[in-house]
């Protein structure tokens, strides 16, 4: 099985091959399936720092997901799901 993060890469070359709808929501579930089916620590791990660093990054303490908290700051769920790869690049580049 594939860990997240290669997963992610590979949906973001082709979001629509993958997930059918260009939409945050549908990506977030597309995730937590990814997560379930291979019950990987590392990906439970990164999933669980990502929400923390959107947290952080919009300055909000929630119990949104952070595909929800993506969304509140974009406008349109599609909109979102492009800002997603954006703060994944910076998320996984280290940035604060």
């Amino acid at each position: 099985m594939r860990k997240i993060i290669e997963v992610i890469k590979v949906v973001q070359e082709n979001p629509m091959l993958y997930l059918g709808y260009d939409s945050i929501f549908t990506l977030e579930a597309f995730l937590n399936g990814i997560c379930i089916a291979n019950s990987q620590k590392e990906d439970l791990e990164f999933m669980r720092s990502f929400q923390i660093w959107v947290e952080k990054k919009y300055n909000m303490s929630t119990s949104q997901s952070w595909a929800k908290i993506i969304d509140f700051n974009s406008s349109s769920p599609s909109v979102a799901l492009q800002r997603f790869f954006k703060l994944y690049s910076e998320f996984s580049n280290g940035a604060d």
